[in-house]
Order: structure tokens, then C-alpha cells, then sequence
């Protein structure tokens, strides 16, 4: 009796061990799992950071190109008004694009400071559109009453040719009087419109200067509350920054304009 009882217990330890074993063996299998799983949700993770600042990386350094592309237009914008919409309003649109871009995907601080940016910006560009159709409409005249006067130049060369003809033909015909009668026509006609041509210049040149020194405080404007857009851009894709060395630097290379 005893040997039953005493293999019953034998049986039964081991019964026992074997389940210890299976449950430390369960155990190990379940930590193995939960490892690979916080693994798995950490290179998730820094693969979700990697591609977050990639893309930042990607979307600022465009806004800041754009930036620089636009107030490099407005700072040269009254050498050939006539281009201003392929040139300065498509490089506007651009940074604007940009700029909303950027606002999507950067942190609630620098989309404060955007913000910010944008209550100078836009008023201020408002403000220069409604000054600056004027000045292209004056350009635009200004070229057509210079084309004018070309016309009546070229006519000049015709009524010449046509003179040394007849003095060759007929240097007694009476056509000639007809011809400087003609002349005397366009002469007069020419003085008018070169007196046009003065008035447009002036006109013109005096919206020119008017305009480039709005842009001019435009770009001073929009400089000055960019700055801190800029930091906050380059904080954010981890570029070392230095407040007050940035400053002294953008100061240096405005004076080079």
C-alpha cells in the first residue's frame, strides 16, 4: 500500500514539475512575444519620426527657397513690369503654397509664429497690388505712345526716300511742295507725341518710385518678422541655431544690397 501511495506522489511531483515547466516555458514564449512586439512599435515609431522630419526637412527647405525666390522678384520687379505676373505673382503663389504646406506639418508653436508672419504679410502685399496695376498700366502706355512715335519716325524715312527719288526724276516737280507740306504735318505730329512721351515718363517714373519704396519697406517688413519663422523652422529639423550670430549675419548681407 504504502509503494502505491508513495508512486501515486512520484507521479504526482512530477505531474507538477512538468506543468512549472510548461508555465515558465509559456512564460519565456509570452516575453519573447511582448519583446518583439515593444520592438516592433519602437522601430514603428522612429520610423514614423524618421519620415516626420524628413518630410519637414523637405517641406521648409522648399518654403525658404520660395521665400528667397519671391522677395529676390520684388526687389527687381520694376525692370520689366509687363512680366510681373509670370514672374513676381507666380513666385507669391508659390511661396503661399509653400507656406500652407509648412503649416500642416510643423508644430503649434511655429504655426503661431506663421500666423503671426502672415497678419504682416498679407496686408502688406494688399497693399503693393493695389499700388502696383497702376504702374503697369502706365508702363503699358508709356510703350504704346514710344511705338507711336516710331510709327511716325519710320515715315520720316519714307517721305526722305521719297524726296531724293523726285530729285532725281524731277527736280522741278511740283510734288515736292506737297511733300513738305506732308512733313511739316508730321513734324508737328511728332512734337505732339513726344510731348506725350514726356508726360507718360513722368508719370511713370514718379508710380515707379513710389512702388519700389513700398516694396523696399515690404521686404524690410517681412524680413524682420520672418526671422523668428526661420529659427523656429531650423529648430525643428535640428539645425543648430544662434539668435543674435543670425542677426548680426543678416544685417551684414542686407548692407551688401
Amino acid at each position: 500500500m504504502e509503494e502505491i501511495i508513495s508512486a501515486a506522489a512520484t507521479i504526482q511531483g512530477s505531474k507538477i514539475q512538468a506543468n512549472a515547466a510548461l508555465v515558465g516555458a509559456l512564460l519565456g514564449f509570452l516575453g519573447v512575444i511582448f519583446t518583439l512586439i515593444a520592438t516592433w512599435l519602437t522601430v514603428l515609431r522612429s520610423g514614423k519620426v524618421s519620415r516626420l522630419a524628413e518630410l519637414r526637412r523637405q517641406v521648409y527647405l522648399e518654403t525658404i527657397e520660395a521665400y528667397s525666390q519671391m522677395l529676390s522678384e520684388f526687389a527687381t520687379f520694376s525692370k520689366n513690369p509687363l512680366q510681373l505676373k509670370d514672374n513676381l505673382f507666380l513666385k507669391v503663389e508659390r511661396f503661399g503654397s509653400s507656406l500652407d504646406k509648412t503649416m500642416f506639418v510643423c508644430d503649434t508653436k511655429t504655426k503661431e509664429a506663421i500666423v503671426e508672419f502672415y497678419e504682416v504679410y498679407i496686408p502688406e502685399l494688399k497693399n503693393f497690388s493695389k499700388e502696383v496695376f497702376p504702374f503697369i498700366d502706365a508702363y503699358k502706355e508709356l510703350i504704346a505712345e514710344e511705338k507711336r512715335h516710331q510709327d511716325v519716325m519710320n515715315q520720316f524715312e519714307k517721305f526722305y526716300s521719297l524726296l531724293d527719288e523726285l530729285k532725281i526724276e524731277d527736280p522741278k516737280s511740283d510734288k515736292f511742295k506737297n511733300i513738305f507740306e506732308l512733313l511739316d504735318h508730321k513734324i508737328e505730329n511728332s512734337t505732339k507725341v513726344i510731348k506725350k512721351i514726356e508726360e507718360k515718363e513722368d508719370f511713370y517714373n514718379g508710380l515707379e518710385i513710389k512702388v519700389s519704396l513700398i516694396a523696399s519697406n515690404f521686404i524690410e517688413k517681412l524680413n524682420e518678422k520672418s526671422s523668428e519663422v526661420m529659427y523656429l523652422l531650423r529648430e525643428e529639423i535640428d539645425i543648430n541655431n544662434n539668435k543674435e550670430l543670425d542677426k548680426k549675419l543678416n544685417e551684414r548681407l542686407r548692407k551688401l544690397n
